[in-house]
Parts: C-alpha cells; sequence; structure tokens
C-alpha cells in the first residue's frame, strides 16, 4: 500500500485495489514510473517547465513519465 498526501490530490481518493493480503496488485497496477510522474506533474506545471534554460536533461526526461491517472 501507498499513502499520498498534500500538494494538490484529491482528499479521500483510493485507487486501485490489492490481493486480500495487501501483497500485490489485484488491479490497475502502479510502477514507479507513474508515482514519479503523479508528483512532478502535481508539485510542477511540466509545460513550463521544459521552457527553462538549463534546466538538466534528466529531469526533463522523468517530468514525461505518466502520472497516476485516477489521481490527478
Amino acid at each position: 500500500p501507498l499513502i499520498m498526501a498534500g500538494g494538490g490530490l484529491p482528499r479521500g481518493r483510493v485507487y486501485g485495489q490489492s490481493t486480500r493480503d495487501g501483497g500485490e496488485p489485484n488491479g490497475d497496477p502502479v510502477t514507479q514510473e507513474n508515482l514519479i510522474g503523479t508528483i512532478m506533474n502535481t508539485a510542477f506545471d511540466v509545460g513550463r517547465l521544459r521552457l527553462v534554460p538549463g534546466m538538466p536533461t534528466d529531469i526533463l526526461r522523468i517530468a514525461e513519465y505518466e502520472p497516476i491517472a485516477g489521481l490527478i
């Protein structure tokens, strides 16, 4: 299980399901890239971030990660 709060995320939102013991995703699995994409899209205006002169390419690359659709 993962819990996220703050940063403009909607309150009380539950996303996905897990197996009865909570050990594995049971539907809509989320990757590390999805988590990073959600953080980047919540914390930054990704479109503007691309226009910042000298922005490291690593930051621009992770800014393109797909966010968790049910949270953004």
